[in-house]
């Protein structure tokens, strides 16, 4: 998908100029984005437009002319989530490994637009008329090109209000863009990219010692971050080009003192939408059916519903759903032992104390993830030695080294943001060094993004 968006470089621009001359009628707007987005979606393999079009046309006509109908409402709810659902499970869980279907080519990004697709569904199931739209509207909504592939999940409501005003292009908003751009390239071509090389190394090895599969994890923490945040960076930049302002998604998430914490500050519209379409909704259930007498159920099982369906949305290895199951366990645990209280008036050891013990759990969470299968993880984590040698120690040493280099760039940025005063004079220093590492490190190319695969 990636080369995809290097042979479309050159049409870009092109498009850019034709949009923002049209941008005195919407409608116009609003017809080339949807067409745009299904071309691009479509490049290289028709199926995947079909199917994405398909889709589209099945949720627009249920909620347009099943909805109003009182007593098959729920019904065409059920139908349209079941339908999502079904064709999603099938790809994610069917299509690999089966010959004669791979012959299709799998239709990346579906995980993400499924779930605008599931949100419009029932937002318009529990609010009727909230949400009125045309077909080109909604098709826009689902087949945003700078979101399709890996988010964010904009709310169907603010994405729509947007689509359905006129906009209008500053002068800031394009500085804002460009430098949002800039800055998710360099997270993914200089950062992540490269600390890829090292991660696959390590999680490669049949035996690795412990301290080498630390270092290794707290590489892929890094990667992780800068590739799916810098995909944020540019769909948002993107976005902004286009008039439109999506939502934020990472919000520093290691610096979180809780599980709760992190998961507010990590892929936050996704931590979002599972807290409106499943979590509450199952702990509403479970209230309901068993008050607060049974604690255990009425807390936990809406809770560990929650992280399970993450788990098995990122991918159906077992070490997702163990991933799931454990960021479940952990919220639970912080919860019921009253550590995810306010830090107010702590001291600042036991702030400190509280961070680093959550970014242990964290980097431990991530070593399931990024595990080839749990027999490797147990391995590890029971068998293996710590690897206090000179080899290993030496190895692991030089792995954190390389991740202190490449985090220079986060470092940096940091340090301006937090330079005020200053700030009008670091920050173009910032992008322009920012640029100048782009055309040193452009030359390796550019690898797909990591959540294209969930």
């Amino acid at each position: 998908m990636t080369e995809l968006f290097n042979n479309w470089l050159f049409i870009f621009p092109i498009f850019f100029l034709i949009y923002w001359f049209s941008l005195r009628w919407i409608r116009v707007n609003n017809i080339l984005l949807f067409l745009f987005g299904v071309l691009i979606y479509s490049w290289g393999n028709i199926e995947r437009g079909v199917l994405l079009v398909m889709l589209t046309v099945i949720d627009f006509l249920l909620v347009k002319y099943i909805y109003p109908v009182k007593n098959f409402r729920k019904a065409a709810l059920f139908t349209g989530i079941f339908i999502n659902l079904i064709i999603w499970l099938f790809f994610k869980y069917f299509y690999i490994g089966n010959q004669m279907i791979e012959t299709f080519s799998f239709p990346i990004g579906i995980s993400f637009y499924m779930l605008r697709k599931i949100s419009y569904l029932v937002d318009n199931y529990r609010k009727p008329g909230n949400l009125l739209c045309d077909f080109i509207e909604y098709g826009l909504f689902v087949s945003f090109f700078p979101q399709i592939l890996s988010g964010p999940i904009e709310k169907p409501d603010a994405f729509l209000h947007q689509i359905q005003n006129r906009r209008t292009i500053q002068l800031k908003n394009c500085i804002d863009a460009a430098q949002l751009i800039i800055l998710g390239l360099v997270k993914k071509i200089v950062i992540a990219d490269n600390l890829g090389l090292i991660v696959d190394r390590v999680f490669r090895l049949d035996h690795p010692e412990r301290l080498i599969v630390v270092s290794g994890s707290l590489g892929f923490a890094l990667e992780v971050y800068s590739d799916f945040s810098g995909y944020t960076d540019i769909s948002r930049g993107i976005s902004s080009l286009l008039g439109i302002q999506t939502a934020k998604n990472f919000n520093k998430p290691y610096f979180a003192f809780t599980p709760s914490e992190f998961w507010n500050r990590w892929h936050i519209t996704f931590t979002q939408w599972l807290r409106n379409y499943i979590f509450f909704p199952l702990r509403r259930m479970c209230l309901k059916v068993f008050s607060k007498k049974i604690p255990l159920i009425s807390d936990l099982f809406p809770l560990l519903i929650t992280m399970v369906s993450s788990g098995i949305w990122h991918g159906n290895g077992i070490t997702f759903l163990v991933w799931g199951i454990y960021h479940g366990l952990l919220i639970f645990f912080y919860r019921l032992s009253g550590l995810d209280r306010s830090r107010q008036n702590q001291n600042p050891v036991m702030k400190g104390i509280k961070w680093a013990a959550m970014f242990v759990f964290t980097l431990f969470g991530w070593t399931i993830f990024r595990a080839p299968d749990m027999m490797w993880f147990f391995r590890v984590i029971f068998s293996n030695q710590w690897g206090f040698s000179d080899y290993a120690l030496i190895v692991s040493l030089s792995i954190i080294s390389m991740i202190f280099m490449y985090a220079l760039p986060l470092i940096l940025l940091r340090m301006v943001e937090l330079s005020e005063k200053a700030e009008q004079i670091t920050k173009p220093i910032f992008y322009a060094a920012a640029i100048i590492l782009l055309v040193i490190f452009s030359e390796s190319g550019m690898q797909d993004f990591v959540y294209f695969d969930y």
